[in-house]
């Protein structure tokens, strides 16, 4: 019977630059599997490579090497999306062992973005992500027993929550003061964000989230006390373009003697975990690889935009994907995928010599981006 190989790691190797990493690997032939010995080396050394790549890269950008390598093991086994390409530097055998040295380029930018998908980026872009975030209003709608709450104590939670995790915020007793608050609230209740969106755009803010809180009596009651039951749905919407970005739903019930402190301690328990399942999507968001951008071209033609979105794919290296969403006229409308902040690309956009014209953008926030096309 033949016995599969035994593999046997690993000596470390320096880099060869910025994003080169060399792995070495080793594996015991047996028999004629020459082939398989080979694979496993390769193997090896690719994983090796990768755990310098890695492990530099975490030590460069101050990842704590504790979550660090708890991770480790997860990040070389999914998709290795940023390995640029590889090429055999060296194999040599010496039986019954087959050693392997294996050049990987690394894309360390497509690295990084892997590191954020399992929770660790680095403190500067944690704080780059904190930054680009765009000022957020909370506009809640609860229901107590079957009547309104003018106060909702879900949506205080709900904003104690996003400060803690160091959002900013429209200061809510100004917004509640606005005209058009109350006529939110009541859009709510019917599942109609749009009075809400409008709301937002009043105050420059580029993220809502919204929701509704319904509490009532469960109708059990044991010991003087009733049990009360409150369920709350929440929704972050890009103001700009409508665009639901993530939502979150929870229960929490409550007994109590008093039907009020019972009915807002329901409320504030729901809320708790609504919130942090939201806050959680947001952050999974954050740490993607693409900021979704809604661009909107005026005064272009066809043969214009096909020009344009090569243009934006080859000189634009935050542009991970461009597509067409309509065309009519002479306006495009394009669905952009970006590595970095809208900010970022509508400052480069403006910049740009495109030789035979240029784009003069109007307007610009967090997800949707308008422009012109100035021929010259």
């Amino acid at each position: 019977m033949r016995v599969l190989l035994l593999v046997v790691l690993l000596v470390v190797v320096p880099t060869l630059s910025a994003d080169v990493f060399t792995g070495v690997g080793q594996s015991v032939l047996i028999g004629d599997q020459r082939a398989d010995a080979e694979r496993l080396a390769m193997d090896v050394a690719r994983s090796d490579a990768l755990k310098q790549a890695i492990k530099a890269y975490a030590a460069d950008g101050g990842i704590d090497e504790h979550a660090l390598n708890a991770k480790l093991g997860q990040l070389l086994s999914t998709q290795r999306d940023f390995l640029r390409g590889e090429r055999l530097r060296n194999a040599q055998y010496d039986a019954p062992l087959l050693k392997i040295e294996l050049e990987v380029d690394v894309d360390m930018d497509g690295l990084a973005r892997a590191l954020g998908l399992q929770g660790l980026a680095t403190r500067s872009e944690q704080l780059a992500r904190r930054d680009a975030r765009p000022v957020t209003v909370v506009i809640v709608a609860e229901e107590l027993n079957g009547s309104m709450n003018s106060f909702p104590y879900s949506a205080g939670i709900v904003q104690k929550q996003l400060l803690a995790a160091e959002y900013d915020l429209i200061d809510s007793t100004v917004a509640a003061r606005a005209a058009k608050h109350d006529q939110a609230v009541q859009a709510l209740f019917n599942n109609d964000p749009s009075s809400a969106q409008a709301l937002a755009l009043q105050f420059d803010a580029g993220l809502m989230v919204t929701g509704r809180t319904v509490v009532q009596a469960s109708g059990l009651s044991a010991g003087g006390m009733s049990s009360y039951g409150a369920n709350v749905a929440l929704s972050a919407i890009a103001a700009d373009s409508g665009k639901v970005l993530a939502t979150a739903a929870a229960d929490a019930n409550y007994p109590h003697v008093n039907a009020i402190t019972g009915s807002r301690l329901a409320a504030e328990a729901a809320a708790v975990k609504a919130i942090t399942q939201l806050l959680r999507e947001l952050d999974a968001l954050e740490q993607g690889t693409q900021n979704a951008l809604r661009m909107t071209v005026e005064g272009i033609n066809f043969q214009q935009l096909a020009i344009l979105k090569k243009l934006l794919a080859r000189d634009f290296p935050e542009v991970v994907n461009i597509q067409t969403r309509g065309f009519g006229g002479d306006i495009a409308r394009l669905d952009v995928a970006l590595s970095a902040p809208a900010t970022n690309f509508a400052e480069a956009l403006a910049a740009k010599d495109f030789g035979a014209f240029r784009l003069r953008v109007l307007s610009q926030s967090s997800g949707k981006l308008d422009a012109t096309v100035v021929m010259r």
